[in-house]
């Protein structure tokens, strides 16, 4: 199986095509949150909606922690730098949503900013390569992404010629 993954800043999606079926892995319409909340007491991170949801006194929540690669790539929540918090991510994302189904996708393509110079792309292919475990993590730019999705979905009509791709974020 191969995978894809939109890391989004607010939100990631996640999923496979299934003959020309997206199958998303969250369920029906639903997106998991891209952040990460750190609790001292048990010294863990907890990603999602379960750190949404966490209200634990001292508890530390960063939304759109992704931002970070760009931004901050010194970033640090409690011990844990940004490489090590994006490595828990997409280890989240293997034990919560891939091994329930006993998925084991063998490529990864994983979506990406156009703004992401080589070391955020780096740390974020080792990331994802590390916590799915998966041998291969193809890096698509998200205007490239968004532009083999449609020619996918419209086999007989695909794109043709010049075509501007403008990606809206959040």
């Amino acid at each position: 199986m191969r995978l894809g993954i939109d890391f989004g800043t607010s939100y990631t999606k996640i999923g496979f095509l299934q003959g020309r079926e997206f199958i998303n892995l969250a369920g029906n319409d639903k997106r998991i949150p891209s952040v990460v909340s750190y609790l001292p007491g048990s010294g863990r991170l907890y990603f999602g909606n379960l750190a949404w949801r966490l209200n634990e006194p001292g508890s530390y929540t960063l939304p759109f922690f992704k931002l970070g690669l760009k931004r901050n790539p010194q970033m640090k929540l409690g011990p844990y730098s940004l490489p090590e918090i994006m490595t828990q991510f997409f280890t989240y994302i293997r034990k919560e949503y891939l091994e329930p189904g006993n998925l084991q996708p063998s490529e990864l393509a994983l979506s990406v900013p156009n703004y992401f110079g080589l070391q955020a792309r780096k740390v974020l292919q080792e990331a994802a390569h590390s916590g799915l475990q998966v041998e291969k993590v193809h890096l698509l730019p998200e205007p490239v992404a968004a532009l083999l999705g449609y020619n996918h979905m419209h086999l007989h009509n695909p794109l043709a010629g010049d075509v501007l791709s403008i990606d809206i974020g959040g």
